[in-house]
């Protein structure tokens, strides 16, 4: 059992997790001075948890064959995951995503259906972001610091008000 949790890991890079909570926790603490934790602020950062978790396990996805010369130690070259699970992952992952979001808000929703469709962007053909050089460090800095950003404000906040009102600015 706790090898199968290991596999599930490994395939969802679990340790970038802290980035992205980084983010949402930055975007929250300016949005709320961090006064407010309650359960939509859980069920959004599992939500954001479950969408960087997709877009990994669809980054794994898309590269089993360039990972069986350059990441072997990955649950697809080792045969743990056949590509099949992973995609019925992925989906699962963004799935739950997106009914968790429903229940936090609708710009909360929309910053996660947002980070998914980056994320597909970046790892499926024809468009690949992750082989266009400077594109996909875009992407990659959009997507993990931006939208992680943007999510934790949008918990509480609208977003319409921090991009108007210069807030950021008048806060530092």
């Amino acid at each position: 059992m706790r090898s199968r949790i290991l596999v599930y890991l490994n395939l969802i890079r679990w340790k970038t997790q802290i980035i992205n909570i980084t983010g949402f926790l930055v975007g929250h603490i300016f949005a709320t001075y961090l006064s407010i934790i309650d359960y939509k602020f859980l069920l959004a950062l599992v939500c954001g948890i479950l969408t960087l978790s997709g877009i990994h396990a669809l980054n794994q996805y898309t590269d089993a064959e360039i990972d069986i010369i350059n990441r072997k130690a990955r649950p697809i070259p080792l045969g743990l995951l056949t590509r099949n699970q992973v995609l019925a992952i992925v989906v699962t992952l963004y799935v739950l995503s997106l009914i968790i979001g429903l229940f936090v808000n609708i710009e909360f929703l929309t910053v996660e259906i947002l980070a998914i469709l980056i994320g597909i962007l970046y790892s499926v053909k024809p468009i690949r972001l992750k082989d266009r050089f400077l594109l996909s460090y875009l992407s990659i800095a959009l997507g993990y610091e931006f939208l992680t950003f943007l999510a934790g404000w949008s918990v509480y906040r609208s977003i319409i008000e921090l991009l108007t009102t210069g807030y950021i600015m008048d806060t530092l």
